[in-house]
């Protein structure tokens, strides 16, 4: 079977592009494919199961929000930056972020996530800008503001973000 890149017509809605590792797109059915440069075959990307609204990807670990507003990250997660409660270990496949909550949006940096849900409230982890502590799992950032978007990245080591109310 072609990959969906061979595929005559194939479009692409979003496409997502990390510092090291895999880059991901969404095609226009809402699948999701991920290319990994480490693997023998890197012509040939994985879909990820699910249909798929955003993706972005950076450093060594990927996050998605599904077309059900359901947030999951994969990859690295040394810092936390998966937000799944620990820094235990990578995780291959899709992990779940905050469970019962409509996500709107993801950002991901090296170390760190943060993501909008639909309410407009601001939710981050990992090892963040500005802070010492390494969070595991979502945590709210100024509560009360209804923010419209977000953008986290670093370079060089020093990481930065920006949000809009």
């Amino acid at each position: 079977m072609a990959g969906p890149a061979a595929e005559p017509g194939a479009t692409w809605a979003a496409v997502a592009f990390g510092d090291y590792g895999p880059f991901c797109g969404i095609r226009d059915d809402r699948s999701l494919w991920c290319w990994d440069p480490g693997s023998i075959d890197r012509r040939t990307p994985a879909r990820i199961s699910g249909s798929w609204a955003a993706v972005d990807r950076s450093g060594q670990h990927t996050c998605g929000i599904r077309t059900d507003g359901s947030l999951w990250c994969w990859g690295d997660n040394v810092f936390g930056e998966l937000g799944i409660g620990s820094d235990d270990e990578a995780r291959g496949e899709p992990a779940r972020v905050g469970a019962g909550h409509t996500w709107a949006t993801v950002t991901t940096a090296s170390f760190a996530t943060c993501a909008t849900r639909t309410d407009g409230s601001l939710w981050c982890w990992g090892n963040l800008p500005g802070d010492d502590e390494d969070h595991r799992s979502p945590v709210r950032v100024r509560a009360g503001t209804r923010w419209a978007a977000v953008s986290i990245g670093d370079d060089h080591g020093q990481r930065a973000s920006c949000a809009t109310r």
